[in-house]
This record gives structure tokens, C-alpha cells and sequence, in this order.
């Protein structure tokens, strides 16, 4: 179906609740806009993709204006310990993320999740423009664990692009730890555009630790090589950008390798740090 799937969570609904595979599942819809699963104001939610011992979910929404998992806060108060594990979740959100946590109003918003061991990329030939994405216009996004998934495919021609984008008074006590960021295939940006495979955005967000991740490379761990041929458009590419860093931020025992970045007008660091750069 292409309707969102939505779990609210209303209080005495369950304690805890858990949702795996029987064998090998594919979820596959096109939902604009929101997510084609959504958890909002849901506790205590366990997404787990392992069946027989293997990751065995694919959820995927081919929509390019939607995702394919969203926490969202909502009336019934901040979803709380959810977890997404050992999924295969494929997007082609040209604005948002793959799995983006959003703070739906000003009072509540997404605390202590966790996403783990997934495999996060592209719907098709779709690249998406984040692999995970969070936001929040008052209250941070808090308490968020991002590790052990491999992210990749999600730098388009013409746009930014961003392995982790954490936007907007997005985070507050982020863990984001031994995760691979990777091209399968070459790209070729046609206009002035940022790419970064973390980018935290705002001074408002803070105590981001950035720690064991591999950026770089064709596949988990910087093996083979990331190809990105600029030419003569304006690219700038960080492996790891903090815009406005409020304290603390970490970024330790990164490794950034094997990335062929051809250009004669454009920039890579592997590493930066700004106090006026516009996440554009």
C-alpha cells in the first residue's frame, strides 16, 4: 500500500513491542511527504530485520518527496527507546532523509532511539539527498544513537548531499559511531553544491560525538574508491563538516580515505570546522 503505516503509541496500547520478519519481506511503497512507516509518540518500539540469523526486511519508498522510516513526535508525548536494527531501508527524498527524526510541534520531540546495522541507500537509480536526517525547530533530538550501518549512494548531481545531515537544533547527546559512508558508483556534480558525509548545521545542537566512522571508498570501510569528478563546478566536499559547533563536538579515530575528488575550482577537507558557513 502506499498509505503511511503509522504506530501512535497511546498510553496502556503495550509496554514494549517488537516487529521482525518471518523469512525474507519486502515492504515497498510511494508515499509523499511523510514516511511510508512512521513512528509517532510510539515507546518502545523494536524494528528488528534479522531472520535465520540474517538482516531479511527491505522496507523502501520510491517517492522522491518522502521517507521511508520517520520518528515524529506527537500529542501523545516524545517517542522514547525505539530501535530500528538489521534492515535493508531504501529512499529518494530529494529534501529530506532515508530515516529522518522530525519534532512534529514545539513540545515534544524524539528521544533516545537507535538505529543499528542497516544498510541505508538509494530507491533504484534515485539517489536520496541524506541518509539519515533530523531536525527539530525547539526542542533537540535527543539521546540518539547512529551506529554500525553502512551508508551510501546518497550524493546527487545537482544538490547538497550528506550521509548524516543534523539540521536545526537536530541534536543533542548524538552518538555517531562506527557507521561506513560510501559511493558504489562514481558522480558527477553539474552545479555548485556541498557534500559531507556528516554534517552537523547548528550551533544550537550539542554534544555530538563523531567517533570510529569510515568515509571514503566503494564499500564498507573505505575499500575500493569514491569517485567524485567535479570539473569546473563550484563542489565543496568534507568528509566531516561541523558549522557553528557548539561544545562539546568529537570527532575521533575517523578514518577518511580513498577519495578520488578531480576538480580545479573546487575544495576537500577532510575535516571542518565553520562559524559562518550556510548549510545552503
Amino acid at each position: 500500500e502506499d498509505g503511511t503505516c503509522c504506530l501512535t503509541g497511546n498510553a496502556g496500547m503495550w509496554d514494549r513491542l517488537t516487529i521482525m520478519p518471518s523469512g525474507n519481506r519486502t515492504l515497498v511503497g510511494s508515499k509523499a511527504s511523510t514516511g511510508l512507516i512512521e513512528l509517532c509518540g510510539a515507546r518502545n518500539v523494536k524494528i528488528d530485520g534479522k531472520s535465520n540469523g540474517t538482516n531479511s526486511l527491505v522496507i523502501e519508498n520510491t517517492s522522491t518527496s518522502g521517507q521511508t522510516i520517520r520518528l515524529i513526535a506527537g500529542t501523545m508525548g516524545a517517542p522514547s527507546s525505539d530501535t530500528i536494527v538489521n534492515c535493508t531501508l531504501k529512499g529518494s527524498s530529494t529534501s529530506w532523509g532515508v530515516v529522518s527524526f522530525w519534532e512534529l510541534n514545539t513540545t515534544t520531540a524524539n528521544n533516545n532511539n537507535y538505529l543499528g546495522n542497516c544498510d541505508i541507500g538509494p530507491s533504484g537509480s534515485n539517489q536520496p539527498q541524506c541518509g539519515v536526517y533530523s531536525f527539530a525547530s525547539t526542542n533537540y533530538n535527543n539521546g540518539v544513537t547512529v551506529t554500525g550501518n553502512k551508508i551510501h549512494d546518497f550524493l546527487r548531481t545537482g544538490a547538497n548531499g550528506y550521509g548524516i545531515f543534523i539540521d536545526n537544533n537536530g541534536g543533542s547527546n548524538w552518538n555517531i559511531s562506527a557507521n561506513s559512508f560510501y559511493l558504489t558508483s562514481a558522480v558527477r556534480p553539474t552545479s555548485g553544491v556541498t557534500q559531507a558525509g556528516i554534517y552537523v548545521s547548528s550551533s544550537s545542537s550539542n554534544n555530538i560525538a563523531v567517533t570510529g566512522n569510515y568515509i571514503g571508498g566503494s564499500g564498507p570501510q573505505c575499500t575500493g574508491n569514491w569517485v567524485d569528478t567535479v570539473y569546473n563546478q563550484q563542489v565543496t566536499m568534507y568528509g566531516i563538516l561541523c558549522d557553528s559547533p557548539n561544545t562539546p563536538f568529537t570527532a575521533s579515530n575517523n578514518t577518511i580515505g580513498n577519495i578520488l575528488f578531480e576538480s580545479q575550482t573546487s575544495a576537500f577537507s577532510g575535516i571542518g570546522v565553520s562559524s559562518t558557513r550556510s548549510p545552503g
